[in-house]
């Protein structure tokens, strides 16, 4: 099994040029998978493309996770959670920047560990603060959604990517 990026990216390529990326219980979309597969390098330029463009779609993704975490407080509204996740996609884009930027200077993998690591905290100090929750309250929100939900917000996120890849 792969397990560095490079490797992955040039398995993906490897069975997109095969033809067998993809097959749903649909004749028309899987031509339309086929076509928009036949030239992978295009195809994961076009698709990091779209990720890029419409990453403004983690928000409403996250609103309903964000929602079930805190819908007992009265005081947090919609609009709180909206600037919750704002914030939160912000800080995440400057630091995903940042580590970028470092790997020039340390190991890829030291500088995305250092990222993996600064994540939780960020959203443990911004549900403690945002929300005015204690210390133990932040950290099981924290906890839960760092260890579940963000991996399910990814999910659906990764999957409306690719549904606007392979339609658009």
């Amino acid at each position: 099994t792969a397990t560095n990026p490079t490797e992955i990216v040039a398995m993906l390529k490897d069975s997109m040029r095969r033809g067998d990326f993809i097959v749903t219980p649909w004749p028309s979309l899987n031509e339309k998978i086929k076509y928009k597969t036949s030239n992978p390098d295009l195809f994961l330029y076009k698709l990091q493309n779209t990720a890029y463009k419409f990453s403004f779609l983690f928000i409403p993704i996250s609103l309903p996770f964000i929602w079930l975490m805190l819908f007992w407080k009265k005081d947090a509204t919609l609009y709180d959670h909206t600037v919750f996740a704002l914030y939160s996609l912000s800080f995440v884009s400057c630091l995903f920047m940042l580590t970028s930027l470092s790997a020039q200077w340390v190991s890829a993998g030291w500088a995305f560990a250092a990222a993996a690591l600064i994540m939780p905290v960020h959203v443990f100090f911004q549900f403690k603060g945002a929300y005015e929750l204690s210390w133990f309250s932040a950290l099981w929100r924290t906890v839960l959604f760092c260890s579940i939900f963000s991996w399910v917000i990814v999910f659906l996120f990764l999957l409306s990517i690719i549904a606007l890849g392979v339609t658009g």
